[in-house]
């Protein structure tokens, strides 16, 4: 009697070895089942939004090729530099000096940059910029320093004007 109660003892251990590595690897590849799924549904969205990132990349694809599209000859750039205390002076702005600091290569262009100060009060001076943004010019404005005192407000400013290089 004692060696069938020790034969069922190990073989209900053995079998309950059997059942727990079983029912352990159907957990495991469940547990797997589910972290690929959720990968897949996460996939899924950035599928679904896939015709958004086309249509942003064909958007993106224009501006670059209207932007490519100006080319702009030395004569523009300086009339377009020529014309800035004109603007200057529509727009409210008093004490207004140009230095031209030169013409430099960047990635095949050339930069004009400008120096420009000038003696005003704020919304002239965010008029004068607005009127710089809707030129047809490609002009990045690097930096902006603006001074108050005495009831006028100083500003001083680099501009930079791009030109495509042309080449011989």
């Amino acid at each position: 009697m004692k060696m069938h109660k020790m034969t069922f003892s190990i073989l209900f251990c053995v079998l309950s070895l059997f059942w727990l590595g079983f029912y352990g690897w159907n957990f495991y590849v469940f547990n797997r089942t589910n972290q690929e799924l959720s990968r897949i549904a996460e996939i899924k969205k950035e599928v679904d939004n896939l015709p958004f990132y086309d249509r942003y990349i064909k958007n993106l694809m224009l501006e670059y090729e209207n932007i490519q599209k100006q080319s702009f000859s030395g004569k523009s750039t300086s009339e377009f530099i020529a014309k800035l205390p004109k603007i200057a002076e529509f727009s409210g702005i008093t004490g207004l000096v140009i230095e031209n600091a030169g013409v430099k290569s960047e990635n095949d262009l050339e930069v004009t940059e400008l120096h420009i100060t000038c003696h005003s009060q704020f919304p002239d001076v965010a008029n004068f910029i607005d009127v710089l943004e809707r030129s047809k010019m490609p002009i990045h404005v690097q930096s902006l320093v603006m001074k108050n005192g005495e009831g006028n407000l100083t500003t001083a400013m680099v501009l930079k004007v791009y030109k495509k290089t042309v080449g011989d």
